[in-house]
């Protein structure tokens, strides 16, 4: 799916990688090893399938995102953290900076992670996108 300034800019799994160690080392904590390539590589390909196929926007894919890299658990620590950054990261590269509470997306965040089953887990990752598109 094309942005309004073109086409849409993509993380790779060795950029969420690098996203990866740069939060941690931030927190002053030492990078934890990427344990799950395979789990990453289908998180951070997730939201360009649901554009490809879905349709879906900038917001809705970021969240899928954010979402994915969670889940994917692919390293020791941090995911959630990870999936964060990589979702802003990903809005800013599109021309679409986060403008909002950062707070409390990392709350709708945890939020989605916390989620039993499918379907509830669907609903807050579009709860999240829809943050996303609100701030």
């Amino acid at each position: 799916m094309a942005d309004e300034g073109g086409e849409t800019r993509y993380l790779s799994a060795a950029d969420v990688v690098a996203i990866h160690n740069n939060v941690m080392e931030s927190l002053g904590w030492a990078p934890t090893p990427l344990r799950d390539a395979g789990g990453l590589e289908d998180a951070v390909y997730r939201c360009q399938q649901a554009a490809h196929y879905e349709g879906l926007d900038l917001w809705a894919q970021a969240a899928i995102l954010a979402v994915g890299v969670a889940e994917a658990q692919a390293f020791g620590d941090g995911n959630k953290r990870t999936g964060l950054a990589a979702a802003l990261i990903f809005l800013r590269l599109n021309g679409r900076p986060f403008q909002g509470d950062r707070l409390l997306l990392a709350e709708h965040l945890v939020a989605s992670g916390a989620a039993g089953g499918r379907d509830a887990k669907a609903s807050l990752t579009t709860d999240l996108a829809a943050f996303l598109r609100g701030a």
